[in-house]
C-alpha cells in the first residue's frame, strides 16, 4: 500500500512539475516550427483554420512572418487593386506561403518582380496556408479571396492534396490528418503530454526510418542530393493513392477542383491550377507520371486550366531543385516563378 502510494505521488510530481515547465518555458512554441498564434480556428469544416491577421511571429525561431489585416503573408493591401493594376492571388500550401523562407523568396513575390520587369501592372498576392489541401483553397476563396478582387487566381496542386488539411486542437497547435482530437484527450489541455508524444514520435521515426535528418529548420541554401527515408516513404504513399485511388478522398479531390472551377466562371476569374510534381518524381529516369494524368483529367472534366511542371523542373535540375520531397529551394521557386511568368505574360497584355 505504502509503496502504491509513493508511487502515485512521484507520478504526480513527475507529471505536474512536467506541465509546469512545460508551460513556463513555453516549450511547445519553442518546439512547433508553426507558433500556434499563427492560427485561428473557424467554424467551416472546408477551411479548418486560417492565419491569424495582424501577427508578427518567427518560424523555426528564425524566420520572420508578419500576416496583414487580410489574413495573407503579404504586405497591406487595398480593398481593391489600383487603378489599371491586375491583381492575381496566389492560393495553396507551404510552398506558396514560403515555407522557412522570408517572404521576398516565396514564388508569388518573385512571380510579381518578373511581371513588372517584363511591363506589366500586376499585384500578385500570397494567399499561401501551410497544410491546405485543395478544398480548404477554394472555401478560402469563395470566404476571403473573392472580397480581394483578384482578375486571375494561380492554385499550387500539391500531389499530397488528397490529404485532409489538419484541424486545431485544444491547445491550439495543429493535429495532422484532418482527424479531430477526441474530447477526451490530453492533448486538448496538456503541453507536457504534447511534447511526450512528439518525443515518442521521434524516436520512433528515428528508430524505423534511419537516415532521417535531424529535426531543424531545412538548408534552403543547399540543394538536396538524396531524400531521406521519411520522403521516400511519404512518396511511396502519394504514389499507391494515385495508382488505385480511395473514393472518398478522390472525390474531395474533384469536388474541390469543381468549386474552383464554378467560382472562377461566377466571378469571371481566371483560375490556373498548376501542379507541382513530387520530389522522387525529379530524381529517377522514368518517373511515375500517373498522378500528373489524373490530375490533368480533373482539370479538363472542370474546363479549368492547368499546368504540369513535372517536365520543366526535371530539365532544370531534377532533385537539385528541391529540398526535400515536397519543397524547392531557393532555385525551384525562381523556375516556378519564371515558368508561370510565361503562362501569365501574354494575357496580361
Amino acid at each position: 500500500m505504502r509503496t502504491a502510494v509513493r508511487m502515485a505521488v512521484a507520478l504526480a510530481i513527475f507529471f505536474g512539475s512536467g506541465e509546469f515547465l512545460a508551460r513556463r518555458l513555453d516549450l511547445v512554441d519553442r518546439l512547433n516550427p508553426t507558433p500556434r498564434r499563427l492560427y485561428e480556428a473557424t467554424d467551416d469544416p472546408d477551411l479548418p483554420y486560417r492565419l491569424r491577421p495582424g501577427v508578427t511571429t518567427r518560424l523555426f525561431v528564425t524566420v520572420p512572418v508578419r500576416i496583414n489585416r487580410a489574413g495573407l503573408r503579404d504586405r497591406e493591401i487595398g480593398a481593391t487593386p489600383p487603378p489599371g493594376t491586375t491583381r492575381i492571388l496566389a492560393l495553396g500550401d507551404s510552398v506558396t506561403f514560403g515555407w522557412v523562407c522570408p517572404v521576398e523568396a516565396s514564388y508569388p513575390r518573385l512571380l510579381e518582380r518578373l511581371l513588372r520587369r517584363a511591363g506589366h501592372r500586376v499585384e500578385v498576392l500570397n494567399g499561401g496556408v501551410a497544410g491546405y489541401d485543395t478544398v480548404a483553397e477554394a472555401a478560402f476563396l469563395e470566404t476571403v479571396g473573392l472580397r480581394l478582387a483578384p482578375a486571375v487566381v494561380l492554385v499550387q496542386v500539391n500531389l499530397n492534396d488528397f490529404q485532409p488539411p489538419p484541424v486545431i486542437n485544444g491547445l491550439g497547435v495543429l493535429s495532422g490528418g484532418g482527424e479531430r482530437i477526441a474530447a477526451w484527450s490530453p492533448a486538448n489541455w496538456s503541453e507536457f503530454y504534447l511534447l511526450l508524444r512528439w518525443i515518442g514520435v521521434m524516436v520512433r521515426v528515428r528508430v524505423w526510418l534511419p537516415g532521417l535528418p535531424p529535426v531543424r529548420a531545412p538548408d534552403y541554401r543547399a540543394a538536396a542530393e538524396r531524400l531521406s527515408n521519411l520522403d521516400r516513404e511519404m512518396a511511396a504513399r502519394r504514389a499507391a493513392f494515385y495508382r488505385a485511388p480511395d473514393p472518398a478522398r478522390w472525390q474531395r479531390l474533384e469536388r474541390g477542383f469543381a468549386t474552383l472551377a464554378a467560382l472562377g466562371r461566377a466571378h469571371a476569374i481566371r483560375v490556373i491550377a498548376w501542379i507541382q510534381p513530387d520530389g522522387t518524381q525529379l530524381a529517377g529516369a522514368d518517373p511515375d507520371r500517373e498522378p500528373q494524368r489524373r490530375l490533368l483529367g480533373l482539370c479538363r472534366a472542370q474546363g479549368l486550366e492547368c499546368l504540369d511542371l513535372l517536365d520543366d523542373l526535371r530539365a532544370a535540375g531534377g532533385l537539385r531543385l528541391y529540398n526535400d520531397a515536397s519543397h524547392p529551394n531557393a532555385a525551384g521557386t525562381k523556375l516556378i516563378a519564371h515558368r508561370l511568368a510565361r503562362a501569365l505574360g501574354p494575357e496580361l497584355s
